[in-house]
């Protein structure tokens, strides 16, 4: 069995869920840039501020002030800056940036008018910047609220889900309650102005079409069915003339008549089979029981001379009598057909038929066959609709070329 695909409220709550952890991530990173850019603007606001009253105290006193605050470091000319940070503003524009990245620097350049000289102010940030500690914090805040903020989205898209998806789940439901002897039934209580009702009513006119078309074909079935008793019912009666105007000694003429009789008889059971599934419900109201040997033995007889000129050998295990509470027309006719494909299609070897107290077994040493490959033709067809019709099984096994076993099991 393949994988249970997932059900439209779990992808409803997966797919929002999966899109708020984006935005959460996105929202989080978001913030943590503008907390680090709003640090360095606030950084380089103070550093210019600085800078241009050192500028001005250089253009008045051509030195640098003797107090400077202990994170401000001053150079007159690009040769006394120190090494170390000579490399970061050397070919630097005038003005106030960070020194890099990897540094806890940030730096100012000033044109001094007087004497053509720069100014180089640099700020050393490292003793006022957000320490780790504080930055692991604001993290753990972040990860915290955004966790609370998926939780509660969690519940929220599983709660709208239910209320959104509960009408479909209903209507699903009185959908499958709808029995299969009843399609007319219709979903009268969605007549919603909303999708569901819209779904309602299409589901209510293809309802309304399979009864129709239901319909139709049980007329079809039981008018053919009554229209082809007239003509089977003269066949009878002449058959029964002709056998009286014959004497039994002659041979050629009774046994084809006794054919006929049976074939006769077979299609008066299959005419009544087809009006018993012409009539709604499953079972039947017939107290009749069958004894499934004597529906064997009888089967055998009927369907022999497909075996005529063939090697072939017939045996039927009935160690005790077995009766089923079915009518014996429907059990003649389901193992009439697996008895006669049977009969059939083995061309040679042997024809065994088990009879149990809950089925009954035909195998066959024919070209086989299997559920996949089953032939054609509507007898198959017809014992499928009766094993449907009275809660029975009917299962075929079997391997090519080295025969076919078919189940008829009866419900207990």
């Amino acid at each position: 069995m393949t994988r249970r695909s997932k059900t439209l409220r779990s992808r409803i709550v997966f797919y929002v869920c999966g899109y708020l952890a984006v935005l959460l991530i996105v929202y989080s990173a978001g913030i943590s840039g503008m907390l680090k850019i709003s640090e360095d603007l606030a950084f380089n606001r103070q550093l210019s501020e600085i800078a241009d009253r050192v500028a001005r105290h250089v253009e008045e006193h051509g030195e640098i002030p003797a107090h400077l605050p202990f994170h401000i470091s001053a150079y007159i000319d690009i040769s006394t800056v120190p090494q170390t940070l000579k490399a970061f503003v050397t070919h630097r524009s005038p003005g106030v940036f960070e020194v890099a990245d990897d540094t806890d620097y940030h730096a100012a350049i000033i044109p001094i008018l007087s004497t053509g000289q720069k100014l180089f102010v640099f700020y050393d940030v490292s003793s006022i910047e957000t320490n780790d500690w504080f930055e692991y914090y604001i993290l753990i805040a972040l990860i915290g609220i955004g966790a609370g903020i998926f939780i509660l989205g969690w519940l929220l898209t599983r709660s709208l889900s239910n209320r959104i998806l509960n009408p479909l789940s209903e209507l699903a439901e009185a959908v499958q309650s709808i029995s299969p002897d009843e399609p007319a039934s219709e979903l009268s209580a969605f007549n919603s102005p909303d999708e569901i009702g819209m779904l309602s009513e299409k589901i209510n006119q293809l309802l309304k079409r399979i009864s129709d078309f239901t319909r139709r074909e049980r007329e079809f079935t039981s008018h053919a069915s009554h229209e082809l008793r007239t003509p089977v019912s003269v066949i009878k009666t002449a058959v029964e003339i002709l056998r009286r105007r014959t004497k039994e000694s002659d041979s050629g003429i009774v046994q084809p008549l006794a054919r006929i009789e049976r074939s006769v008889t077979d299609i008066e059971m299959l005419i009544n089979t087809f009006l018993m599934l012409a009539r709604q419900g499953h079972g039947t109201d017939s107290d009749e029981a069958s004894d499934l040997k004597q529906v064997a033995e009888h089967v055998v007889e009927t369907y022999r001379y497909l075996l005529e000129s063939k090697p072939v050998e017939v045996n039927i295990l009935a160690p005790d009598a077995f009766s089923i509470k079915a009518p014996e027309s429907l059990v003649t006719i389901s193992l009439g057909n697996l008895v006669r494909n049977a009969f059939a299609y083995t061309m040679e070897g042997s024809v065994e038929i088990i009879v149990s107290p809950d089925r009954i077994s035909v195998s066959d040493s024919g070209p086989g066959m299997d559920d996949t490959g089953r032939k054609s033709g509507i007898g198959l067809t017809i014992v499928e609709r009766l094993c449907e019709r009275m809660n029975w099984q009917f299962t075929i096994s079997g391997t090519p070329g080295k025969g076919t076993r078919v189940d008829l099991i009866f419900s207990s």
